[in-house]
């Protein structure tokens, strides 16, 4: 373990060292083991601190790049998978359709089950089958 952070810090150690009222109640001579303990984990907890710091800002700063722009070929592929599951979709039975759609527009299951007229504990059961019944019109279904 280092105490790297110590160098960086001019307040470093001497914070433990000045709140005296944190000590032990024993000689300062007899407490230099507490003391190092206490300034160690401090250190540690600076470096750690120091760590985090710079983890969350590099993930903050990848998250606002802006995104790379698509190559014609790909986005010309998900508009095709798209339409091939609006075709799929047509074919299903309309409340089964419907589930689909609130569900992953990220609707909760109260919301859905509000806007189908059916109870929560309903929405997973016709959740669940209609997404059987999508992934079978996908696999057997005609292609657009």
């Amino acid at each position: 373990m280092s105490t790297a952070g110590w160098s960086r810090s001019p307040t470093g150690c001497w914070a433990i060292a000045a709140r005296p009222r944190t000590w032990p109640r024993r000689s300062f001579w007899t407490s230099t083991a507490w003391l190092h303990q206490a300034a160690v984990h401090t250190s540690l907890n600076r470096l750690r601190s120091r760590r985090r710091r710079e983890k969350r800002e590099l993930t903050q700063a990848l998250a606002e790049r802006p995104a790379p722009p698509d190559d014609p070929a790909r986005l010309a592929e998900v508009a095709e998978q798209r339409e091939t599951v609006r075709h799929a979709l047509t074919r299903l039975r309309p409340k089964a359709a419907a589930v689909l759609i609130l569900r992953y527009s990220g609707l909760s299951y109260a919301e859905v089950g509000a806007a189908l007229q059916v109870g929560t504990g309903q929405v997973g059961t016709l959740l669940r089958r209609a997404e059987q019944a999508l992934k079978k019109e996908l696999e057997v279904g005609t292609p657009v």
